[in-house]
This record gives C-alpha cells, structure tokens and sequence, in this order.
C-alpha cells in the first residue's frame, strides 16, 4: 500500500516539475527574438570506420528560419557545444545542449544536436529517440527533418550492425 503511495507521490512531484517547466517555457518564449539563427562553423562528418563512403550521414547546420530563432544565450550554447563537438569533448557538448533545452525545450535544433551528440557516442537507441523528438517540433523545415531522418537511419545502422 505504501509503495503505491510513494509511486503516486513521484507521479505527482514529476507532474509538478513538467507543468512548472511548461510555465517557465511560456515566459522564455516571450523573450525569443526574431533574429535568424546563424550558422555555426562548417559542416560535420560523422565517419565509422566500418561505413561505406555512400552510408555516411553528414550533420550540417541547419538552414536560418525564423521559427527556429533562439535566445541569445542558447545561441551561445550551441556555439560552445559545437567547439566541443569538434575536439571530441561529447560529454561536455551534451551538458550545454541539455542546458539549452532546459531553456528553450520546443527548439528543434537543440534536440537535433544531442541526436548527433548521442549518435558519435554510440547510444543509438537515444539517438533516434532525439531525432524524432525534432522532428515533431519541426513545422515546415525540410532541411532539418532531412538531417534529422539521417539521424535515424544512421541509429539503426548501426544498432543492427553491433547486433
């Protein structure tokens, strides 16, 4: 009895947390700007040694849209999370994509990143739970949604091959 009152009791405190941080994501997205995201830096390959050149997905910035305009400060996430990226510092890099989300959680983009970030680390499962969550944020951004089906494609890949 006792147990299922603890099981109620968490169901209801993760209750809170979510409707608290849907509140908190109303108030941020009323101080989104509509400036265009910039790109960042160049494109990046991700290269398994067991994948034929034809197979490789590559993860490129996602094209400037304004829906997918973010806060400054998120913009300066994704700049040091893609720095990170490139030196092979993946921990690090999903620290500051996760702290992004945690301040715009309806930005596909974010969500794209870690997909990525999670993809080089080999947790393909995640990989294409991330991807998929982006893409039912995205409204009308082929581009992204083609990179993030790459994603998923590439998870499944390679989850079938570890098998």
């Amino acid at each position: 009895m006792s147990k299922t009152r603890n099981q109620q009791a968490n169901i209801n405190y993760f209750i809170r947390i979510f409707l608290c941080s849907m509140l908190l994501t109303g108030l941020f997205a009323c101080t989104t700007t509509s400036e265009k995201t910039t790109s960042i830096d160049q494109p990046v390959t991700i290269d398994e040694p067991e994948i034929e050149e034809h197979e490789k997905v590559v993860i490129v910035s996602p094209p400037s849209v304004k829906k997918h305009a973010s806060v400054p400060v998120v913009k300066r996430l994704l700049s040091k999370s893609n720095k990170k990226f490139k030196a092979k510092e993946y921990h690090a890099a999903a620290n500051l994509i996760e702290r992004g989300i945690n301040i715009s959680p309806d930005d596909p983009i974010l969500w794209q990143r870690l997909a990525a970030i999670r993809l080089e680390e080999g947790n393909y499962k995640q990989a294409k739970q991330l991807a998929t969550k982006s893409n039912v944020l995205i409204e009308g951004d082929p581009d992204l949604r083609e990179i993030n089906n790459g994603i998923i494609n590439q998870a499944k890949k390679m989850q079938n091959s570890n098998k």
